[in-house]
């Protein structure tokens, strides 16, 4: 591991899939490195107009959380986890301050995870 290591990071679980899938770990990391910037775009859309579009906040939150959660990215899985239950409304509140959250924890990830690949 990296000296370099964010917060918000199950390192065990992390350590443990990277042992776990050996040569596919590299792809995997790759896609969530393209996938990520794709799903943040889209809660943005979703959010960036007068109206929120919650089935897709709701859709978009829903895939971050779960490939996030996989990697043991929790921080990054607890604001989507956030996003994802204002889209379904089954809690009120303001989605931006989550997607904002979010941003950060996937920069700070970024460069982790770029560290990590073969």
């Amino acid at each position: 591991m990296t000296s370099t290591t964010p917060t918000g990071i199950d390192l065990e679980l992390f350590t443990e899939m990277q042992e776990l899938m050996e040569e596919e770990f590299s792809p995997l990391v790759e896609t969530y490195l393209e996938d990520t910037p794709k799903l943040l775009a889209e809660i943005n859309n979703a959010v960036a107009s007068d109206s929120v579009d919650l089935s897709a906040l709701a859709s978009a939150a829903h895939q971050l959380k779960s490939t996030s959660a996989s990697l043991g990215f929790t921080d990054l899985e607890k604001h989507a986890e956030t996003m994802e239950r204002i889209g379904l409304a089954t809690i009120a509140g303001d989605p931006a301050p989550s997607y904002q959250a979010a941003q950060l924890s996937y920069s700070q990830l970024r460069l982790f995870l770029e560290g990590h690949l073969t």
